[in-house]
């Protein structure tokens, strides 16, 4: 048997770079909590007090770090080269390391046959607002109601999230239409060096069209054409999920332990290894 046809993708264009003010302007609008702190942007990430910057993978320098605010009961940031003897913790973060190398070669035969499958049967394209204003509700609500991950929201919730997602024209939102049918969607954004996938939504009934595989890996592409970004995170390690783990491992990206310094008050360190040790495991990256 020949070769198959070059995989020849759709043009949804390049990625482009947030800042970090720009990026806080997009969480704000989120309704996520943000501050200030020695140069860099901060997210309170857990109730009460437990902060990351904003950009996760962001490597600080140890001046950079310390407690963003003093009642604050945890932190975590990732280290510069020059600051790894402060290391006390991992990132378990599923990493793209060298996005300059990711092409259609690098993933598994049946992987690449999924992708060709999905590129064949759904079309590929930049979503904008109405098509996920008309159907991106029911999607949200199937894809969350299957996997268990999250809540479902109410549409109102939805539609201020949508809006926020189009706050910034850097945020990319491809999704994959089926005879035109929104099937799922993606949401990603890089900055720095760093692109990030930050969620992937595919209704149940659109399952057997990959749509998964054809959006992360379109995504994937658009980030490698700026030659400024050089890695892509999917994630940290949700270790209690194998399948999910083991598409993230197809897709090339592996667990890779990002050292970090973390700060955890003790007896909310204690609490949250005793009622969520994959919650403590993400925060810490110890078993």
């Amino acid at each position: 048997m020949g070769q198959p046809p070059p995989l020849i993708l759709p043009d949804t264009g390049e990625a482009t770079l947030l800042t970090e003010a720009a990026m806080a302007e997009w969480w704000h609008a989120l309704g996520r909590k943000t501050i200030n702190f020695r140069g860099r942007i901060w997210e309170e990430v857990r109730p009460g007090g437990y902060f990351q910057p904003i950009h996760p993978l962001a490597r600080l320098h140890k001046e950079e770090i310390s407690r963003p605010r003093w009642w604050a009961w945890g932190y975590r940031a990732a280290l510069a080269d020059d600051s790894l003897a402060i290391a006390n913790a991992t990132l378990p973060t599923q990493l793209l390391a060298n996005i300059s190398d990711y092409d259609l070669s690098l993933l598994p035969p049946r992987r690449r046959t999924y992708l060709r499958g999905c590129y064949k049967d759904a079309q590929i394209v930049r979503l904008d607002r109405k098509i996920l204003e008309d159907q991106g509700y029911e999607v949200t609500c199937s894809s969350i109601q299957r996997t268990g991950y999250l809540s479902v929201p109410t549409r109102e919730d939805f539609m201020r999230t949508l809006r926020a997602d189009f706050v910034r024209p850097e945020v990319v939102v491809l999704g994959g239409l089926v005879n035109g049918r929104l099937g799922g969607y993606i949401v990603g954004y890089a900055i720095e060096h760093t692109a990030y996938i930050e969620r992937v939504l595919v209704a149940s009934e659109f399952l057997d069209y990959n749509i998964t595989t054809g959006v992360v890996y379109q995504f994937t592409q658009m980030c490698r054409r700026n030659a400024a970004i050089r890695e892509m995170v999917y994630g940290l390690n949700s270790r209690e999920d194998e399948k999910l783990c083991q598409f993230k491992d197809n897709m090339r990206f592996p667990v890779v332990q990002v050292p970090s310094r973390i700060y955890l008050n003790s007896l909310m360190s204690q609490y949250v290894r005793w009622r969520q040790p994959h919650v403590h495991y993400r925060m810490t990256g110890l078993p």
